[in-house]
Formats: structure tokens, C-alpha cells, sequence
């Protein structure tokens, strides 16, 4: 299930990424006890190369090719999504009309590469691949199948140890999505003490299969588009003191979005997107770790495709000692959070998709957690209680509108490695 993360930040599965901030972003409760729904995730891949030049070992090699090789890739996904309901009086019938329903939607999708990497001894690195694609997106009432192929390329190198550049480029030649181009590329300043890096990224690309055709028993649509423009431009800084800074300008032209009935429709239009963010880590007096996650964003004024709150912040104290001569080693601390109100998009479980609204404001409720992490020689135990001001700061807070966020939650765990 695609979510939005704290406010609608980043698109991430149903958990975060975070470890120390776990927490299920949607969990939908239905009315009957005969409506559910189900998320299957399926995926596998092979990489591989054969060289047929490799100095990587040989210390007395004094050329300048290190490594010459081909390389082979295929992947295999596939993704499904089941709702079975009965509707009832506070429920919509559906389209067809019928009692019982099970709606189901799937996505597969084979990939295969080729391709001829060249490496350098000095670190750089050239790679070139054809690829090709076949994807197939069904549901009960319809099936859309694609056929893709296309060229990438990839170069990675570091002039003098500081200054890199770095660049990638997909372009797709045929098929159904034939014209769709993403190109990459990055240069600059880096060290170990500071970094300064602007980059650029072009994409023009198609919008998602399901986007252009869905029919299921509750919703319907057939749509068609000209291709999405994207224009990103950025600038990453990184400094031991103040962390890194992430300065972003998003436009985009002709995007998609879905509107308050759930819909897909185009965006004629250019919108912009800026954001800054900022991440830090601060140790004072070996005692106290400050962890900050900030970001502030802006974004065209009454306009439907970006959806996000002003500022979203993540602040995590915490302190680290041992007991018993360093035989154990404990972390505890504390996780705030915060968004500013803004109308986040609304869900949508038919389609299990979100989707934009205008009735309520979601957010400017703070997310307080205290964790403990123990360490005992191999062994990692962590114990944490979740939303433990959910009692004592009122009781509305919400993951998205009509689904609540959970209550005080504790969780445990164990991580324990079995070596001499």
C-alpha cells in the first residue's frame, strides 16, 4: 500500500523506514466483519556479469583499465491488491449493482537488461545497457498489457578525489510508452569535512498504468493523457556542524492527481514545489545526541497536485552509557513530531489509492515516543511506547481523514546474533 508519511512527505510502504519511528501509517478498520482487504507482494532478481578483463586483485598492474565486463539483469515483480465487502446503508452499492463483491487488481511486470560496464583504476566507472520490458496490469473487469524497450547508461567519476560527477540516462525507444526520457546529473565539491553538490534531473514520462483505464464493481474510468514533463533542480550540503542541508525546486507539467471523487485527471498546467530540508547529528559532551529532521515546503497556491504540510519536524533526544564495565549498553531516549495542518489527501479503499479533499485539515498534533535500547554482548533488545501522550493531549490525531492514528502502543524486541 502506497501511504504518506507524518503529512504526506514521501510515498513509503506501510511502515517507515525509520527504526526508531515504526509505525503503521493506515490501518483500515471496517464496519463488517465481512470486509477486509489484502496486500501480496512478489519479487525476484538476478545479477550477474562475466569479465573478461579483471585487474581488480593485481597489485603489480600499472594500466589504466581495471575491469571490463558484461552484464546480465532480469526481474520478476509482481504486486496484487483484494477488497471483498458486503455493502450496507452507510456504504455505496456498486456499479453492477451487486451484493457481494471481490475486487482484485494486479500488476506483473518482466524486466531484462544488458549491458557492458567499463572501470577504471583511478574509481571511474562506464556502463551502457539495452533493456526491455513486459508488464501486464488486470483486474476482474479488464487487462492492459505493455511491451517497452529502451537504452540506459551510467557514468560515475571523481576528478583530483573531489570533485565527482555523476550522471545516468533512460530512455525509452518503442512500445507503448515510446519517448518517455530521464536523464540525471550531479557535480561539485566533496570531502570528508564538506560538501557542496548541485544536480539536475529531466524526466518526461507517461503516467502509471492505472492511471489511464480501471473498471472494478465500486469505480470505473478510461482516460487519456500527454506525457508528464518533471524539471528538479537541487542542491545538497553537508558539513560536520550543521549537517546536511537539502535545498529542492519541483516543477511539473501536466501531472496527474485524483480529485475529491476519486478520479484521475490531468493538470494543464506548470506547478512548483520547494522544499529545504535539514538533518543533523550533535553530540554534547558524550552524554546527549540530538537527531533533527526538519523540512520546510512551499508550493503553488491553489493548485491540486502537491499536497503537503508547511513544516514537518522530527526531533529525537537521547543518551548512551554502560553498566558493568561496558558489559551493557544502554540507549534511552525520546521521538517528537509534528506537521502543521494542511488538507491531506483522503483514502480511498475501493482503489487503494488516496485521493484530494477539502473538508478537514490534517495535523498540528505532536507524536511523542520513548524508547530504550539494551545491548548485552551480542544481544539487542528494544522496548518502545508510541504515542504516549495520546491519553493526556486530546484524542484528535489522525493518519489520514476517517482513519485515526493508533493509540499508545508498546513494542518490544529482540535482535541476537549466535557467534563465538
Amino acid at each position: 500500500i502506497k501511504a504518506e508519511v507524518n503529512g504526506g512527505l514521501t510515498y513509503d510502504s506501510v511502515f517507515t523506514q525509520n527504526t526508531l519511528t515504526d509505525r503503521s501509517l493506515v490501518s483500515v478498520n471496517f464496519a463488517s466483519s465481512n470486509t477486509s482487504q489484502y496486500l501480496r507482494h512478489r519479487q525476484g532478481m538476478l545479477d550477474h556479469s562475466w569479465h573478461f578483463l579483471n585487474h581488480s586483485q593485481d597489485s603489480t598492474y600499472s594500466g589504466w583499465l581495471e575491469s571490463l565486463s558484461l552484464d546480465h539483469r532480469i526481474e520478476y515483480l509482481r504486486q496484487s491488491y483484494l477488497f471483498e465487502d458486503i455493502p450496507d446503508d452507510s456504504r455505496p452499492r456498486t456499479l453492477l449493482q451487486s451484493n457481494l463483491t471481490s475486487d482484485s487488481t494486479a500488476f506483473e511486470k518482466v524486466m531484462n537488461s544488458f549491458g557492458l560496464s567499463v572501470k577504471g583504476k583511478q574509481g571511474w566507472k562506464v556502463s551502457a545497457s539495452v533493456w526491455s520490458e513486459a508488464a501486464n496490469f488486470e483486474g476482474e473487469n479488464f487487462q492492459t498489457i505493455q511491451s517497452n524497450s529502451g537504452l540506459s547508461a551510467k557514468a560515475d567519476l571523481v576528478l583530483f578525489n573531489k570533485f565527482p560527477i555523476r550522471s545516468t540516462l533512460n530512455y525509452v525507444l518503442q512500445g507503448q510508452r515510446q519517448g518517455g526520457l530521464e536523464f540525471y546529473a550531479q557535480t561539485g565539491f566533496e570531502s570528508k569535512e564538506f560538501s557542496f553538490l548541485p544536480f539536475v534531473r529531466i524526466k518526461n514520462a507517461f503516467p502509471g498504468f492505472m492511471d489511464y483505464r480501471y473498471t472494478s464493481n465500486y469505480m470505473a474510468w478510461n482516460r487519456q493523457y500527454a506525457i508528464v514533463q518533471t524539471g528538479e533542480f537541487g542542491l545538497a550540503i553537508k558539513q560536520d556542524f550543521i549537517g546536511s542541508i537539502d535545498l529542492k525546486a519541483h516543477l511539473v507539467n501536466n501531472g496527474i492527481f485524483y480529485g475529491s471523487d476519486s478520479l484521475p485527471a490531468q493538470w494543464n498546467a506548470t506547478e512548483q514545489y520547494f522544499s529545504t530540508t535539514w538533518r543533523g547529528r550533535y553530540r554534547i559532551r558524550n552524554y546527549l545526541l540530538i537527531n533533527t529532521d526538519f523540512v520546510w515546503q512551499a508550493v503553488s497556491k491553489n493548485q491540486p497536485l502537491f499536497k503537503v504540510p508547511e513544516f514537518y519536524g522530527r526531533l529525537t533526544l537521547s543518551t548512551r552509557f554502560s553498566l558493568f564495565k561496558g558489559a551493557i549498553n544502554l540507549q534511552p531516549g525520546t521521538v517528537l513530531t509534528l506537521f502543521t495542518p494542511y488538507e491531506m489527501r483522503a483514502y480511498n479503499p475501493y482503489t487503494n489509492l488516496f485521493h484530494n479533499q477539502e473538508e478537514v485539515n490534517i495535523g498540528g498534533f505532536p507524536l511523542i515516543d520513548v524508547f530504550l535500547n539494551l545491548q548485552i554482548r551480542t544481544a539487542r533488545f528494544y522496548f518502545k511506547l508510541e504515542h504516549l501522550n495520546s491519553s493526556f493531549t486530546g484524542y484528535n490525531y489522525w493518519a489520514a481523514p476517517g482513519y485515526p492514528l493508533p493509540d499508545f502502543i508498546f513494542r518490544a524486541g529482540i535482535n541476537w546474533r549466535f557467534f563465538n
